[in-house]
């Protein structure tokens, strides 16, 4: 009698794997939107000179009456646009994710079952996701982009390691547009459902955090509301959603310019 295998691959696997039979182990691979198929290395021995607040700032050119947060005005100076860094950033980060679930997936399955002989190996898992976090808590402020993020309020080494992670290479968006494209920022109408739904899940994960330690983007988000209200007075939800998204665009296009800034010296 011949056996007929599942044409799904998945379901193959989920069946031999119920029946006890062992399975090659899953290998990952990095997308190709995560920048690092894409990114030319180089390491500038000089550093980057401080950059002009006219030149990156664009409060002068608002016409909606907003201030816009200064919060990078500041280069450091001895840091320069470390392309390899940046680089090299992306691939921690992805490491300090994949321990970090793995980690959370095995401490469920310990409580789940009440493996005591499993705290040891959780422990373990646990040292592993702390190297990797204090690995990137030394190497983000190594560059001037990952520098001057950390020092806004609110925002530590995991955001700005995540924003570089999915934004890098900075020179590959046409616009600040298409930033917005990507990070799902812009009317449904225009942009479908193709857009990377984690970097937008961050963006609003930073500017709620921004919101809660009232940061320059939380006070941003507040002017927002104050302005909005005469439009938007009848509907709270609308003026909430409307002030969030707006505030969100401005510190993805205010991080655009910037970074953009930086890695054209």
């Amino acid at each position: 009698m011949v056996e007929v295998q599942p044409k799904n691959p998945i379901i193959a696997l989920k069946a031999k794997r119920k029946l006890g039979i062992p399975t090659p182990k899953r290998v990952m691979k990095a997308k190709g939107n995560s920048g690092l198929d894409c990114c030319t290395p180089e390491s500038p021995e000089n550093p980057q000179p401080a950059l002009k607040a006219d030149a990156i700032v664009h409060s002068a050119n608002r016409q909606d009456g907003c201030s816009t947060p200064e919060f990078l005005l500041k280069a450091n100076g001895q840091n320069g646009s470390g392309q390899d860094l940046l680089s090299t950033i992306t691939k921690i980060t992805k490491s300090y994710k994949d321990k970090q679930h793995f980690r959370i997936a095995t401490q469920q399955r310990i409580q789940q079952y009440k493996l005591n002989c499993g705290q040891q190996f959780l422990k373990e898992l646990k040292n592993q996701e702390y190297q990797a976090h204090k690995l990137l808590k030394q190497t983000v402020p190594q560059t001037q982009i990952g520098a001057k993020l950390c020092k806004i309020k609110g925002m530590g080494p995991r955001f700005a390691s995540q924003l570089i992670t999915f934004i890098h290479p900075i020179n590959r968006w046409k616009g600040v547009r298409s930033l917005w494209h990507y990070a799902g920022w812009i009317p449904k109408t225009e942009r479908g459902h193709n857009y990377n739904h984690r970097l937008h899940a961050l963006t609003v994960s930073i500017i709620k955090k921004q919101i809660k330690v009232n940061g320059p983007y939380g006070k941003l988000y507040n002017e927002w509301i104050e302005k909005l209200k005469p439009k938007i007075s009848d509907n709270e939800v609308k003026l909430q959603k409307t002030a969030f998204q707006r505030t969100a665009k401005q510190f993805l296009k205010d991080l655009f310019l910037n970074w953009r800034n930086i890695q054209n010296g």
